[in-house]
């Protein structure tokens, strides 16, 4: 709340909505949604300014020059944030660590993060995805104050922290990749890797398995399968990746 309530007095943004609370895969997130008139670019030229007074090595342009050889390193990652846009989007994510670290600092916190895998021992994770639509752009923030604890989060061999759609048929052997939920709202994502030959396989399973469990299910655009039972309803979307295929369940009501 407190990094939610500083952009409601960012000059040129106005703040859409409240901030909302997320768990994704166990850890907590804050999500924010704001509007601007400015574009992408002036947009998070502002987002980095912030970034740059919150976190970053102190140093960070004389680093290279210590180096004893060329260095193929970003400066951004030497000033903790990564950026990537075009005219009409773009992204920017930054650590907050609180001030622009000295080497012995930053040392100490690699080593805490090696250790532990939370991701909060580096800094505080904030995370801006801007889209200009007309002559308007809006900003997505998203941020964490508390433990991002990524070995746990994203497992290899077993089920991501987090829940299932309740009622809703799993495919055997599948493993949950991503569990996304809004806390006191009714929406949530959850992605699985699976076993099946194919995404059209998949989707007929879950046509079959989700008529079964008393869901209404319709085509929907891109392939995808529409599920709903009463007030709540499911879109269903399967894909084949490098790793098997892959299936998104998004609930809402």
């Amino acid at each position: 709340m407190g990094f939610g309530a500083e952009l409601a007095h960012w000059d040129g943004f106005r703040l859409s909505t409240t901030p909302r609370r997320l768990s994704l895969n166990g850890a907590e997130l804050e999500l924010v949604v704001a509007t601007t008139k400015l574009p992408v670019s002036e947009t998070l030229d502002r987002l980095e300014a912030v970034c740059d007074q919150r976190g970053g090595v102190l140093g960070a342009a004389a680093l290279p020059q210590l180096l004893k050889a060329p260095t193929r390193l970003s400066r951004s990652w030497l000033n903790g944030h990564v950026r990537q846009e075009s005219s009409t989007e773009g992204v920017l994510a930054c650590l907050d660590t609180g001030m622009p670290l000295g080497v012995a600092e930053l040392t100490t916190r690699l080593q805490a993060f090696a250790k532990s895998g939370d991701l909060h021992a580096l800094g505080a994770l904030r995370y801006a995805t801007v889209r200009r639509t007309g002559n308007v752009t809006t900003v997505l923030f998203v941020w964490s104050d508390g433990a991002l604890p990524m070995r746990q989060m994203f497992p290899n061999d077993r089920d991501a922290p987090g829940l299932d759609p309740a009622a809703v048929p799993r495919p055997a052997g599948a493993q949950r990749l991503l569990s996304g939920i809004e806390h006191d709202a009714p929406y949530s994502l959850s992605v699985y890797r699976t076993q099946a030959s194919s995404p059209s396989a998949l989707l007929d399973w879950y046509r079959d398995s989700l008529n079964s469990a008393g869901f209404r299910v319709t085509e929907a655009a891109g392939g995808s399968l529409w599920a709903r039972q009463g007030e709540r309803s499911l879109l269903i979307h399967a894909s084949t990746t490098h790793r098997g295929v892959a299936v998104a369940v998004a609930e809402m009501k």
